[in-house]
This record gives structure tokens, C-alpha cells and sequence, in this order.
């Protein structure tokens, strides 16, 4: 029996985005790392090996690095980067035979090349639009994410799980958005402005 078809706005994409959130939220958790050569102290004295989170911190300030020299590229690998691995941890949560490559490339695709950039200059006319940092502030963003930024991504995700089962076509992009698009946002609504704020 073949695995099921990627299908946008059923539980695969649910999924993604779990596993999305989960990789957020276990990131914002971490401890902060030691500077590299920093020792641990122990019951037994010092230990003489770098600290384990050296590595993390040199790889954290060069992304910090990154993000300021060249904010697009640096975000556009990291989504792709996240997309892929989000759509990877998706198939194992939906327990696929194996690993659909093409889904995990429209995925990283999508990522790279739409969400990365798109995001950056959404984010950046955003906070000049609405300045600040208080609750209402926070609640017009999200409203502005939902009712805009939402629509878009979602319509270029709907393109790529076209083209994973090999139906991409303009009509069939505008059957798909007139029968899935508005449900897909107000099921979003009940994850993504929860997530955001």
C-alpha cells in the first residue's frame, strides 16, 4: 500500500507545525552556553575539556554574526533548514513507511526560497507599522499576520503540495485555495496567534 499524499490543511501540516513549535519552545529553554575553553567544576576539581556548550556559543554568535551581515540568506537557510527537518519529524510522527524526499525538498524549498524572505520584510514593515511592545501592540501584529502574511504562506504551501503529488497546475492552485484555504485559516486560528503571542 502506498503512503498517503501530503494533503495541506489535514493532519501532516498539524504535525509539522508541532513539531515546529516543539523545536521553538525546547530552544528557548536551553541553558546558556559556557564560552568555549571554560571548565566545569566538579566533586573532584576542575575538569580540563572544553564545557560542552563552547561549541553551541561559538555557533550562536556566528549566526548572530550572520543574521547582521546578511539577514535574508541567514534566515532563508534556517527556515529551510527548520521546514526540512519540521516535515521530516511530521512523517515520523505519522508513521510513513519511509521518507518522502520530495515532500522534505518542497518543504525546505518553501522555506528557503518563500517563508525566509518574506518573513524578514514582513516582520520588518510590521514592527515600523505597528511600533512597541505592550498586549495591544502584540495582539494587532498577530491580527496582521493572520489576516495577511497567513493567507500568503499558506497559498504557497498549497502550490508545493501540488507539485509533491505532481498536480501543480493554475487551475488546480485556484480549485485548491476556493475549497481549502479558508478553512485552513480558521483552523489556524485556533494554533498560530497562541504560538505567536
Amino acid at each position: 500500500m502506498a503512503p498517503p499524499r501530503w494533503r495541506l490543511g489535514r493532519r501532516p501540516p498539524l504535525a509539522a507545525a508541532l513539531a515546529f513549535a516543539v523545536i521553538f519552545h525546547a530552544a528557548e529553554h536551553l541553558a546558556p552556553p559556557l564560552p568555549l575553553g571554560q571548565a566545569r567544576r566538579h566533586a573532584g576539581g576542575t575538569a580540563s575539556v572544553p564545557a560542552p556548550g563552547g561549541l553551541l556559543a561559538a555557533v550562536g554568535a556566528s549566526y548572530s554574526q550572520a543574521l547582521v551581515a546578511h539577514p535574508i540568506p541567514a534566515k532563508s537557510l534556517t527556515a529551510g533548514l527548520l521546514f526540512a527537518g519540521a516535515d521530516a519529524a511530521a512523517q515520523r510522527i505519522e508513521a510513513a513507511k519511509g521518507l518522502d524526499k520530495r515532500r522534505v525538498g518542497a518543504s525546505a524549498a518553501v522555506g528557503l526560497m518563500f517563508f525566509g524572505p518574506a518573513a524578514h520584510l514582513w516582520f520588518r514593515w510590521v514592527l515600523r507599522l505597528v511600533p512597541g511592545h505592550g498586549l495591544l501592540s502584540l495582539f494587532a501584529k498577530t491580527a496582521l499576520g493572520q489576516v495577511f502574511f497567513g493567507p500568503y504562506i499558506t497559498t504557497v504551501f498549497f502550490a508545493a503540495s501540488l507539485w509533491c503529488n505532481g498536480e501543480l497546475s493554475v487551475p488546480m492552485l485556484r480549485r485548491k485555495i476556493s475549497a481549502d484555504l479558508w478553512p485552513t485559516i480558521l483552523a489556524g486560528l485556533g494554533f498560530w496567534p497562541i504560538v505567536e503571542t
